[in-house]
């Protein structure tokens, strides 16, 4: 078994004194969305890396918008590609889907050199 405590993780075992301390980065992925006048969705997503911007060796990023009961609502894309910066634009699309004082889940994975970073963020939406 194993603990996330801080930015270590920890094996448990039944004997205190052979407690193994793993020394790994923690990868996450961030987002931020909105709605236009026009109604459309856009968002962007970038990784961090315990806590701290990441944008080394980004390749490429999908995402998938799932309601409440986890089903896809019909907004994903694939393959977008960072700018310099390491940001992932979505292209904007019609956001009729997302309906006021709903939440959703936003399913998002970051590729990069041999590593592929996969969260799960929230999205509410409210008036």
């Amino acid at each position: 078994m194993n603990f996330l405590v801080a930015q270590s993780v920890f094996q448990y075992t039944s004997d205190p004194a052979q407690l193994v301390i793993i020394d790994a980065p923690i990868y996450e992925n961030r987002a931020v969305f909105s709605i236009t006048a026009n109604n459309q969705l856009q968002g962007t997503f970038w990784a961090v890396k315990d806590g701290e911007q990441y944008n080394f060796s980004l390749l490429q990023c999908d995402f998938t918008i799932l309601n409440s009961s986890g089903t896809p609502i019909g907004i994903a894309q694939t393959g977008l590609t960072p700018d310099s910066n390491g940001y992932f634009y979505m292209n904007p699309v019609l956001a009729s889907p997302i309906v006021d004082l709903t939440h959703y889940l936003v399913r998002v994975t970051i590729t990069g050199t041999g590593k592929q970073i996969l969260s799960t963020i929230g999205l509410a939406l409210g008036e």
